[in-house]
């Protein structure tokens, strides 16, 4: 199955058990060292992929991995994440924005497609939407995508390389058509999404103008918005 699943199954175990940790057992004076570590556990998460993507030697994946590389430089508003007072103690953040979360949904299903086609129906209709519509319309799982994705794709990748130890085909369905087509087209909206996302988010940041109806950080911050964290 080569390196990118086993990295990728490593990574996402150990980002979801500081999730657990962080809601559940961290003293709030060190609740700062957790959020940090999930963070840091996202970017490295995207990383990875930009890592399998740039290794390829198509244009495709190459303009693919320089959109995750650009969804790296818009995670924003970590300062705001909290754990909830009230029970699941849920793991927020508030400053995490739809926007930003459509532009890495674009990108991780572009990844998935290029590198991973007899997977993508699990990916594109199930785990990666899964946290999304956690994140839009469950009230209780408001300002939790994070968390909802990282349990969501612990337990898929433990799925998937479990089911190959014992030789068990991984896809039960044939792959989406391979086509320049569809490739330019997953490659424009990943890229597109994650340059727009940029442009917004990072006047935003040096102006403090942001778009009326996106949010690209403003609901989530009072003043000034800083430049980083």
């Amino acid at each position: 199955m080569g390196w990118f699943r086993y990295a990728k199954l490593i990574a996402i175990i150990v980002g979801a058990m500081f999730i657990t940790i962080t809601r559940f057992n961290l003293k709030p004076k060190y609740i700062k060292y957790g959020v940090f570590l999930v963070v840091f556990g996202l970017a490295f998460n995207i990383f990875e992929a930009v890592t399998q993507d740039f290794s390829q030697p198509h244009l495709p994946n190459k303009l693919n991995a320089l959109a995750g590389f650009l969804n790296v430089l818009t995670i924003y508003l970590w300062s705001t994440i909290r754990i909830d007072d009230k029970k699941p103690h849920n793991f927020q953040w508030p400053g995490m924005t739809i926007a930003w979360i459509i532009a890495y949904d674009l990108w991780n299903i572009c990844f998935v497609y290029l590198n991973f086609p007899n997977t993508v129906h699990y990916t594109a209709l199930a785990v990666i939407p899964v946290p999304t519509i956690i994140a839009l319309y469950v009230v209780s799982g408001k300002f939790a995508w994070l968390q909802a994705r990282a349990y969501s794709l612990v337990f898929y990748m433990i799925y998937v390389v479990t089911i190959s130890t014992f030789e068990i085909p991984v896809s039960l369905v044939e792959p989406l058509p391979r086509g320049d087509i569809w490739i330019w087209s997953l490659v424009v909206l990943s890229l597109g999404s994650n340059v727009i996302l940029l442009v917004l988010q990072y006047r935003y940041r040096l102006t403090g103008k942001a778009p009326e109806k996106l949010d690209v950080g403003q609901r989530a911050v009072e003043g000034k918005p800083p430049l980083f964290g």
